[in-house]
Order: structure tokens, then sequence, then C-alpha cells
């Protein structure tokens, strides 16, 4: 019954996507599902009621920083409507989720470390806390990364002009592997000056998060907050059957819950 899309951004299925809601809010198929989608869902108000009547849980977005300078960096879509807003990122995300969660579906959120603008002046004073404790008081899930050249994206296009890869050029042996074990654990990028030029505190940023936000009691906290609200706002299925009702609620809890596996993950690759 619980199912993942793999998509890199289900809102790129346009006009099929909600064909495709509606054949499943029309029919009578049960599925909870979780899938990965753009924080602007949150301003598709017709959109995200179908996703949750159709059965979504989670969405996973990809969040990124929350400096704006960071977000214009990596050629971020959204840098346009936040400031159109007015709003600081922290005020437009804070706002954004709070639409998603109201409807029952938990987020985890993916956080970049390594950016230009991230920076480290302690280990009470760094981007790192300022994320923590922006996951932590909008009740959200964290995967953090570290920035990696990734092929297609503006810091690997830079790279290539610069030649800045640390291990190897692309298509050599030396990339590929690169590619294997970076981005969740560490870089293949120098370092900004701004975190030292240090893969070591680009590294503890990452896992920090995942520790701080990921610990058991945080998690708990935000499964319980989540399951009131699936309660409140239930699939199509559960607005006709209790049992489904209760089995929605149960799964927003549980993928909630999840996200402190990525906790366990950090533990290992540390």
């Amino acid at each position: 019954r619980l199912f993942y899309f793999l998509s890199d951004n289900l809102l790129l299925g346009g006009k099929n996507l909600e064909e495709i809601l509606d054949k499943i809010i029309a029919s009578d198929l049960t599925l909870n599902f979780a899938c990965q989608v753009s924080i602007d869902i949150a301003d598709k108000d017709d959109l995200l009621d179908k996703l949750r009547l159709a059965g979504a849980s989670q969405l996973f977005i990809g969040l990124e920083s929350l400096d704006l300078r960071n977000l214009e960096c990596i050629g971020k879509k959204i840098v346009k409507d936040i400031k159109v807003s007015g709003l600081s990122v922290k005020e437009y995300y804070t706002r954004q989720i709070r639409k998603i969660q109201q409807r029952g579906i938990s987020i985890l959120g993916a956080f970049i470390f390594g950016l230009p603008y991230d920076y480290f002046h302690s280990f009470t004073d760094n981007s790192a806390v300022e994320v923590i404790d922006f996951c932590k008081k909008t009740n959200i899930g964290v995967q953090a990364t570290c920035l990696t050249d990734l092929p297609g994206s503006p810091s690997f296009k830079q790279s290539l002009e610069e030649g800045s890869f640390i291990y190897g050029e692309p298509g050599t042996m030396d990339y590929l592997l690169a590619l294997s074990i970076a981005d969740l654990s560490e870089g293949n990028r120098p370092v900004p000056d701004s975190l030292k030029n240090s893969h070591l505190i680009q590294a503890y940023m990452v896992y920090e998060t995942a520790w701080q936000v990921g610990s058991h009691g945080n998690a708990f906290r935000n499964a319980l907050v989540m399951a009131k609200k699936s309660w409140r706002w239930p699939t199509k299925n559960g607005r006709k059957s209790l049992p489904a009702r209760i089995y929605d609620t149960f799964l927003t809890f549980a993928n909630q819950w999840l996200n402190s596996l990525y906790r366990d993950c950090y533990q290992n690759l540390v």
C-alpha cells in the first residue's frame, strides 16, 4: 500500500499528473505514497488537495539553504518568488511548509552544505545550527548533503571551466569513484574560505544536522505533530472508512519517524 515514486520532481508531470490523480481519486484504488516535488507546490492549492486525496503521505523537497545568496548560486528557481514575497528565506519556507503540512502531508527537506555563503564561526555559531533550529521549529525531517559537482549542475560547469576537481577529471576512474562516495558524506570540490577550506568541517555540519534533527526524541515529536494533522485531513479513502483513516494517520507518523534512520546512516558513514 505504501509506494515511493522516484521521479526527480512529480510536478514535471503537468496535466498528465492531474489526470492520474483524478483517476486515482475516482477509483477504488487504495494507496499511500511519498514523492519528490518543489516547494512551489504549496501555491497550487487544487493540486495539493488532489495529491492528498490520492494518498500523498510525505513529500521530499529540496530546500538546499536558508541563505538567498546560496540559492542564487545554485540556480534555484524559487529565488524569484522569494524576492517577490518580500520575506526572508526562513519566513518563505516556513509559510510554504505550513500550507503543505496542514493537509496532513509530512515533509523531508534536503539541505546542502559547502555552498559559498555557508559559515562556521564556532560549534554553536554556524550554518548547521541555523538549519537544525529551522527543521525543529517547522517539524520537518532532513536529508543533509555535501555540495558535489554532479553532472549538469552549475557547480559542475564551473569546475569544468576552472579544472578544480579534487578527484580527477570527468571520464577518469578517480572521478567515477569520487561520485560513488560523495554527496552525503563528502564533496568532490574545494570547500569555501568561509568553512576554512575544510572538508572535515563540511562533513561535520552534515553529520550534526542529521544527528540532531534525526534524534529519536525530535523525530517522535515531529511524527506526533504530523499524525494529528493527518487525522484532520484524511485521504479520499480515509474520508469513507475509519480503518483507512487510522491507516493514513499511522503511515504519516511512520514516514516522519523513519526520517530518523538518516541519523543511523550518517553514524555509519562517520
